[in-house]
């Protein structure tokens, strides 16, 4: 640990030191129940490079650096959690962790055998080419900072969803998704009443508040109590107080800058605000290993839980990498063919999979009025066909929220989708094989959950 110390060092022996160091972050802030202690927050787009947060931990020498995503399942099993660079390169099976921790360990051998060069050298390479997150977590590791866990873990995210949705507000994240995924760029075109019905829908979104605006909050809890555990250590040992990082998800710098803007108390010479700290929401508490799959003790039946849950999957599909979708459904565990109400999970599957999304990519997932202008605007058309009957199964028009038999409903010539998953790796595959325009051609909001 003191070698990969001293080649941090030599690595950043030339950058700004302190808080200086850290004047790229997107939102710096402190708190008053800290205010001594410099907080900066990067925002990070999953698994793409942001090298300027490896140089302002290497040169800033924080405290700690408080990251959204887990470096190993065990580091993201509770808030606040901790992993050093030994725990993480005595893990046995292969992960994120115990790659990054032989990266650092190989940095420091470098800059230790084959001199300051080779290690700068061998830095900008893993600069270059590292994802922010993992970034992060080398070079917390080779400057001393402690690397915490600042999430809620995410089997509690996704019970407390199914906790608290219906099947009739699942449906309506169903509706605001799609208006996210494929309309925003249309909707300048259209008349004042759509674009208030689409302003309305997109507001009503229960998958936000829990997967995203909930998780804004714990976040920046966890940077407070960072922040204060610091304080109090630099207070007892009689030294200035070091910064305060955090990594988080690029969805949740907004939120948190609205966090932030909503409880300033003071604005800050370095920029940014100072914080109340007992002006933050409180956490909200935690549903524990009481829920399961079904809805836990949401007041729904199996059957209306399922048909929520299918509807829930397809929207994270519509968001997500495909990995936090399996994350969701290896969570709330397998349906099994033959139990209550798997019948209307699949037939829920077909409706938000495939029946929905295949009326010229939408249509038929937005409000009547709303989807009448889009139909003519939506570059692609519409196939009206089927459009009235799909309505009416949606549990918002009072429908059950699934067909017990598809070929029925107007829409057999739509196949019946594969997990979500798989969805959502097809359509990532799309996004990133970019447009003829030169842009990603991608209407996804990047998440990680």
């Amino acid at each position: 640990r003191r070698e990969a110390r001293v080649a941090a060092r030599a690595v950043a022996a030339a950058a700004p030191t302190g808080v200086e160091a850290l004047a790229s972050c997107d939102i710096p802030l402190r708190f008053d129940s800290a205010p001594n202690v410099h907080v900066a927050v990067y925002g990070v787009i999953h698994c793409t490079p942001r090298g300027e947060i490896g140089d302002a931990l290497l040169a800033s020498q924080a405290a700690a650096v408080v990251v959204e995503t887990a470096a190993s399942p065990a580091h993201g099993s509770e808030r606040m959690a901790t992993i050093t660079l030994e725990e993480a390169a005595a893990i046995d099976e292969p992960c994120v962790a115990k790659m990054c921790a032989g990266c650092a360990m190989e940095l420091s051998s470098r800059q230790q055998s084959l001199g300051e060069q080779a290690g700068a050298d061998a830095y900008a390479a893993v600069r270059a080419n590292m994802g922010g997150e993992q970034l992060a977590y080398v070079t917390a590791w080779l400057s001393g900072a402690k690397l915490v866990f600042g999430d809620r873990p995410k089997k509690e995210t996704w019970r407390r969803l199914m906790r608290v949705a219906t099947a009739s507000s699942a449906d309506a994240c169903f509706t605001a998704a799609n208006i996210e995924r494929y309309y925003e760029e249309i909707l300048p075109q259209l008349s004042d009443a759509a674009r208030e019905a689409a302003t309305a829908a997109l507001a009503d979104d229960i998958w936000r508040d829990v997967a995203i605006v909930e998780r804004d909050v714990v976040l920046l809890h966890s940077l407070r109590e960072a922040a204060e555990a610091e304080e109090k250590a630099a207070a007892a040992e009689g030294r200035d107080p070091r910064p305060v990082v955090g990594v988080v998800g690029e969805a949740h710098v907004e939120g948190i800058l609205r966090h932030a803007a909503a409880t300033a108390v003071a604005g800050l010479p370095t920029g940014g605000v100072m914080l109340a700290a007992d002006g933050l929401e409180p956490l909200a508490p935690l549903v524990g290993d009481g829920g399961d799959g079904d809805g836990g003790d949401s007041g729904m039946d199996g059957e209306e839980a399922l048909v929520a849950r299918a509807c829930l999957e397809m929207v994270t599909a519509m968001r997500c990498n495909p990995e936090v979708v399996q994350d969701m459904m290896d969570e709330l565990g397998d349906v099994m063919e033959g139990e209550p109400g798997a019948d209307a999970y699949a037939g829920a599957f077909w409706l938000y999979g495939a029946a929905l999304p295949g009326c010229a990519a939408g249509p038929a997932s937005l409000p009547p009025a709303l989807a009448d202008e889009l139909r003519s605007a939506w570059p692609r058309g519409s196939d009206a066909d089927g459009l009235e009957e799909l309505r009416a199964l949606r549990p918002g028009a009072g429908g059950p929220g699934y067909a017990q038999a598809p070929e029925d409903v107007g829409g057999a010539r739509w196949a019946v989708p594969g997990p979500p998953c798989e969805a959502a790796g097809e359509e990532t595959a799309a996004r990133e094989g970019g447009d003829a325009e030169g842009g990603d051609g991608s209407p996804f909001v990047d998440v990680t959950v």
